[in-house]
């Protein structure tokens, strides 16, 4: 009989996270949709094409965040190294942001650096995805 292997709380609580990534941004998806066409026959200022890359964007955002969050908390190693390099790219991402003068991209910067490393340095979380 296999052993059941324990998943570390730090995995748990950004494999959660990742759940709830997607649901948010699946909402926003779903706003769009609504309200874009809204914004498109009220005001003219987003095309049709323009408003279907964002929600179809979006929509690819949540369901990749879905499966990270899957991915993670059943220990799978794609989903630790996929979020490994999601979390620096949002790092370089916000630097963008604070060049533009936006306090938001220190919150990002401090979010991305915790999840990151956490999976990255952490002993526990990475002997569970082994």
């Amino acid at each position: 009989m296999r052993k059941k292997r324990v998943i570390p709380l730090g995995v748990k609580i950004v494999s959660l996270l990742s759940y709830l990534r997607a649901a948010v941004v699946l909402v926003l998806a779903l706003l769009m949709i609504t309200g874009g066409s809204l914004l498109k026959t009220y005001f003219g200022l987003v095309s049709i094409v323009t408003l279907s890359v964002i929600v179809m964007s979006l929509l690819a955002f949540a369901l990749l965040n879905f499966f990270i969050g899957r991915g993670l908390w059943q220990g799978q190693p794609w989903s630790r190294i996929t979020l490994i390099v999601l979390s620096c790219i949002g790092i370089i991402g916000a630097l963008i942001i604070i060049m533009q003068s936006s306090l938001f991209g220190f919150a990002v910067i401090v979010a991305n650096s915790v999840i990151g490393g956490y999976l990255l340095l952490n002993k526990k979380a990475k002997s569970y995805f082994l």
